[in-house]
């Protein structure tokens, strides 16, 4: 908020946005020079993908509004963001242990009306199935949110002093194993003839990150 303005707002915020697009493709490669002729190769790593397998996760949590925290009247507002804390792979099966964090802006139950807003973290813990999938090898996981319902879970003269949360997540995990291969990339020397796929490889060579800083000016 600005001094002496207190309708007027000051805003700024940094972004940091990365974005990568992939395919991931099935190619056949020979892996051993014909007789008779010379091959150029050359060393490259893949990830192997063994399986891939979505699951819609339901999680449900019903909670205390904090005792320093008015009681809700109405719920304006809801948020939620997901982190993955850890990923365990078994014989065809994914677990994913993750945190959920959701930020409530509710109207409080008071003469004034104030505005509130209140945070509530569950864990949650749940398998896909990934058929391919055994232990030791890495896995790669994707949480979205589909879908984030508030609503109060107990009333007591007009006033919610609980509230209820459902979360349905959708998970996609994937198996890999990294595979270092020898792929020829040249035939000569011989009558046979190559047919040869264009591959791009990931290889990082570099990196490097910008901010980007946004800012305005708004009234209420």
């Amino acid at each position: 908020r600005r001094t002496g303005h207190p309708r007027d707002f000051d805003v700024a915020a940094v972004l940091e946005v990365s974005a990568k697009i992939t395919e991931v493709m099935d190619v056949d490669i020979v892996m051993e020079c014909p007789s008779g002729c010379t091959c150029e190769t050359e060393d490259i790593t893949v990830d192997n993908v063994m399986g891939t397998g979505k699951r819609q996760v339901m999680i449900s949590d019903i909670f205390d509004v904090p005792h320093e925290k008015p009681p809700v009247e109405k719920v304006l507002d809801s948020d939620v963001k997901v982190e993955v804390n850890n990923t365990r792979v078994l014989r065809n099966k994914v677990i994913v242990d993750g945190t959920a964090t959701i930020t409530i802006l509710y109207v409080g139950a008071l003469p004034d009306q104030p505005v509130h807003s209140m945070h509530r973290s569950f864990k949650f813990s749940d398998f896909v199935e990934v058929r391919g999938a055994e232990s030791g090898m890495d896995v790669k996981v994707d949480v979205m949110v589909e879908s984030l319902q508030v609503d109060p879970a107990s009333l007591s003269a007009n006033m919610c002093l609980r509230l209820r949360a459902d979360l349905v997540l959708s998970i996609t995990a994937s198996a890999v194993e990294p595979r270092r291969v020898e792929a020829i990339t040249d035939v000569s020397g011989c009558e046979v003839e190559a047919t040869f796929t264009t591959l791009k490889v990931d290889s990082l060579v570099g990196e490097n990150s910008n901010q980007v800083v946004i800012k305005d000016t708004f009234e209420t």
